[in-house]
């Protein structure tokens, strides 16, 4: 289990200059589809928002993203990203830099080598905790967000009454994903009792003046 790091955990000195092309940087690998490739994204900006240490993002993962979102990390294929660099894992990476910060020294020091985080990290008890500040790190384009609105009014109209109504999305994981979750994070996805009851805490609250939008990638 991985401590919990907050940004709002003030216990460091930031001055890494990002700009600066002679110190190490991390990079991730691109593994996966779009929402692995998001969760790979926000893994490697939240150590750069934790712990102020320099990162790019590999070519594959901007191209996968960048049709769609606002990215603000650097890619690594200009010149001031070598391209020697040790292999290592998130958790072990996140685990020697959070040891920085907490004695107060710079992570980015701790850097002797360019690290490439050779897995496909998803820490979600960290990225739950810091959930708020994903707007911020990873936006959707404008387009995009017209798309998605003019896609939610286009089946909208469709109902009677639909003016003035709360929306509440739900998103329903791909069924083959249960198998994946189990073996790999010994889980297992929320019972049709917990969406039941959520579903009618909402209609409550809102006195059943809501609509709910359901989303899945499941074939």
């Amino acid at each position: 289990m991985l401590s919990i790091y907050k940004r709002n955990d003030k216990i460091m000195l930031r001055n890494t200059n990002h700009s600066d092309c002679s110190i190490s940087y991390v990079t991730m690998n691109p593994r996966g589809g779009l929402g692995n490739q998001i969760c790979q994204y926000l893994s490697l900006a939240l150590l750069k928002d934790f712990f102020d240490i320099r990162v790019a993002i590999h070519p594959k993962m901007y191209d996968k993203l960048s049709p769609n979102f606002k990215t603000s990390i650097p890619v690594s294929n200009s010149s001031c990203f070598i391209k020697d660099f040790a292999k290592i894992s998130y958790n072990t990476l996140y685990s020697m830099l959070y040891k920085e910060a907490v004695n107060k020294r710079t992570p980015q020091d701790a850097l002797k080598v360019s690290y490439h985080i050779e897995n496909y990290p998803c820490p979600a008890e960290i990225l739950i905790q810091n959930r708020q500040y994903f707007k911020e790190m990873l936006s959707l384009h404008n387009h995009t967000q017209q798309k998605i609105t003019e896609y939610i009014k286009n089946n909208l109209w469709k109902l009677q009454n639909y003016e003035n109504k709360v929306l509440i999305s739900i998103h329903v994981r791909r069924t083959d994903y249960l198998r994946h979750m189990n073996i790999l994070y010994q889980r297992s996805v929320l019972t049709p009792c917990y969406y039941i009851n959520a579903i009618n805490f909402y209609r409550k609250r809102y006195d059943n003046q809501v609509i709910f939008l359901l989303s899945s990638d499941d074939p």
